[in-house]
């Protein structure tokens, strides 16, 4: 149940992830042409591309993390043992679960931050803490998507 729950979270975070980049796309073009023919540019491009781009990355990480398809170094895991390679893995999937807690609980607590002192951005007057959260909960659907297949790598074999 957990996992699957996990998986629909990161499936959620992929839909806005491609929301945000096809949105920056929009926009980045937008901004180029009202520029190059009528000299009128999008006001506030670059503060929301900043944002579409931090919440396109943020989305995109649990789907990466579940699937896999981040860069793996194979040169190194391919002349290892399976048992060598599978405490690698272990590894991995434990500094990573580690590193994404350690980010989602800091991007938590900016939010709050944020939120209460009121910030926005410079051009466009946005709360800077809508986007903070945005990011908070990919960081917390990697970190979930990762805690997951550790749990499922140490109950297929155990640590020794």
């Amino acid at each position: 149940m957990p996992i699957r729950i996990a998986f629909r979270l990161s499936d959620a975070c992929l839909f806005v992830a491609k929301l945000a980049i096809g949105a920056m796309t929009l926009l980045t073009v937008a901004d180029v042409v009202l520029r190059i023919l009528f000299r009128a540019p999008v006001p506030g491009t670059y503060e929301l591309v900043s944002m579409l781009g931090a919440v396109g990355v943020a989305g995109a990480l649990p789907h990466v993390q579940r699937t896999g398809t981040f860069i793996f170094v194979e040169t190194v895991t391919e002349r290892l043992t399976e048992r060598a390679s599978w405490r690698l893995r272990g590894l991995t999937l434990a500094v990573e679960v580690a590193f994404f807690f350690v980010l989602a609980a800091q991007f938590v607590f900016a939010t709050e931050a944020m939120k209460r002192s009121g910030q926005v951005t410079d051009i466009l007057h946005m709360p800077q803490w809508v986007v903070y959260a945005a990011v908070s909960i990919g960081m917390i659907a990697v970190t979930a998507v990762a805690a997951l297949q550790f749990i499922e790598l140490v109950k297929g074999r155990r640590l020794s």
